[in-house]
């Protein structure tokens, strides 16, 4: 099926579950909640929710439109949208059982009435800003002040309180043992004060693994795809598999005499006569041009690692393939993932770019096809720009 792709996304079903396991066994009795924002961090959330379907208790996304999605192919657990929903969709968020976060009584005061016009109840998760500084109630009095008058809004159901950790991924637990204090302390005045704050959560994939708290609900998201959130976390207590890996085509290998200047700006020039490869990938496809400019990046082709020289361009980029024989036109090249002995990860990708693991799958181009393998078989395919695989 592959030699219809210039470029794809291999999502390995069978790794997948394997860390569902794995995050199963170190969750225990607390329930779940599988973060599948931005395309499941690009592997394709429409298609890896049904997987999770068994395992998540619940689903979060960052958006209105991304859990229609998951609405869409039959997901009917509670799915939470993490971030400020536009008041304009409340009426959707509600028709469709949505739940959104609340942090201010005007914004509590319009889904109320949304609420009330629309005949359903709607729900909500208080959010508190503990010390991530982005979105929430201030973790003082006057933030209690204002869970209060949203508490008294009609029509409105609260499953939980969250909030989130700025650096929980960092070995030096004191800003996260800071946050989690005046979590406590603002989940204790409430319920001191008669108010039900049913579930807590705060437990990021980076917390789960370090040492969770006693909270009722862990939210993960990077750990699921068998990433993990940084080089500081306690890796041994959480085994992953990577889910993804993303690979191209060889569309043209050539030899070149000594001083032929490559791609763009001719910042590469052949010391030596080369052999070179063009690959089908570039950074209109997700391949950072940072891989290129710090003179580190390279893929895996025929189980060698070769280097990528000159700038990656939109549509293509170029590798030396020099003292490699018998490859073509139409063999693959690895640009994370695994061939033969050689192995590239999206951290390593991430490191030479000079950025994070999240970003390299997450960045992944609508016209990149994601192919869902497992044991070794294509099980499912899809297109986010037509499906011309044969």
């Amino acid at each position: 099926m592959t030699e219809f792709l210039r470029t794809w996304a291999e999502i390995n079903i069978r790794a997948l579950e394997n860390n569902l396991r794995e995050i199963k066994k170190r969750a225990g009795n607390k329930k779940i909640m599988a973060v599948v924002k931005a395309n499941a961090y690009g592997h394709g959330a429409m298609q890896l929710a049904q997987v999770m379907s068994d395992f998540a208790d619940a689903f979060a996304v960052a958006t209105f439109e991304e859990a229609m999605e998951l609405r869409r192919v039959g997901i009917e657990k509670e799915i939470l949208i993490l971030s400020p929903v536009p008041h304009a969709q409340y009426p959707l968020i509600i028709e469709n059982g949505i739940a959104t976060v609340l942090f201010s009584s005007d914004g509590a005061r319009e889904l109320s009435g949304a609420a009330r016009n629309s005949g359903k109840k709607a729900k909500a998760y208080l959010a508190v800003d503990t010390g991530m500084g982005r979105i929430g109630l201030s973790s003082d009095e006057k933030g209690l002040a204002e869970a209060e008058k949203i508490y008294a809004s009609e029509n409105i159901e609260f499953p939980g309180i969250i909030t989130h950790y700025a650096c929980a991924d960092k070995a030096d637990k004191t800003s996260q043992n800071e946050q989690r204090a005046r979590f406590d302390s603002f989940c204790a005045a409430l319920r001191s004060r008669g108010y039900e704050i049913g579930i807590r959560s705060a437990d990021n994939s980076a917390a789960f693994m370090d040492g969770s708290d006693d909270y009722e609900m862990v939210r993960v998201g990077i750990v699921l795809f068998g990433m993990y959130p940084s080089a500081e976390v306690k890796k041994e207590n959480l085994p992953l598999s990577p889910v993804m890996s993303l690979k191209t085509k060889i569309t043209q290998v050539k030899n070149v005499p000594a001083g032929t200047k490559i791609s763009y700006g001719h910042t590469f020039t052949a010391a030596k006569p080369m052999k070179i490869a063009t690959l089908a990938a570039g950074y209109a496809d997700g391949i950072p041009l940072s891989l290129s400019l710090s003179g580190k990046g390279s893929v895996i082709i025929a189980g060698k690692k070769v280097p990528i020289i000159g700038r990656v361009c939109m549509d293509q980029m170029m590798v030396d393939v020099t003292g490699i024989e018998n490859i073509d036109v139409g063999d693959t090249a690895v640009i994370f993932g695994s061939d033969g002995g050689e192995t590239i990860t999206a951290d390593e990708v991430a490191d030479v770019a000079g950025t994070i693991n999240y970003d390299i799958v997450c960045r992944l181009d609508c016209r990149v096809p994601r192919v869902f393998v497992k044991d070794g078989k294509t099980v499912g395919k899809f297109s986010y720009i037509g499906n011309y695989f044969g």
